[in-house]
């Protein structure tokens, strides 16, 4: 009886999912997937585990927190959450702040617990176009 009651608790406390991953290198510019970032633009990251599920941000302000997953975003001196336009478990998308230092990390946080760090540096200006078909 008491290993059912620790296997429903456990379940119940996201402990059976597995850890968030995020591809080493893979938080990108949403609109072209380069590397080129700015404070505040869009970005996608991608990896395994990232969301039990998927979902979508009903609408702005954009939450910081979807199907228990939220970002943490730190630039050594300050730490602030990604706001988040849709997670899922192999890809989330979220615009940065506009107040973020150069040298900045990422990580993925969910019930199962967070992933490791994906740094990259922020540019001053990374214009992208979003393309229909990638041509």
């Amino acid at each position: 009886m008491m290993k059912r009651v620790f296997a429903l608790a456990t379940l119940l406390t996201g402990a059976l999912w597995a850890q968030p991953v995020i591809v080493p290198g893979s938080t990108v510019n949403a609109a072209d997937y380069s590397r080129n970032i700015a404070p505040g633009s869009y970005v996608t990251i991608f990896g395994t585990n990232l969301a039990p599920s998927f979902e979508l941000a009903p609408g702005v302000p954009l939450p910081t927190t979807l199907s228990g997953t939220s970002v943490e975003v730190t630039d050594g001196i300050k730490t602030e959450q990604l706001a988040l336009w849709y997670v899922s478990p192999g890809q989330l998308a979220g615009q940065l702040g506009y107040d973020l230092g150069t040298a900045v990390k990422v990580r993925v946080v969910t019930a199962a617990g967070a992933s490791d760090w994906d740094a990259f540096t922020l540019v001053p200006h990374a214009p992208a176009l979003y393309a229909v078909n990638q041509q």
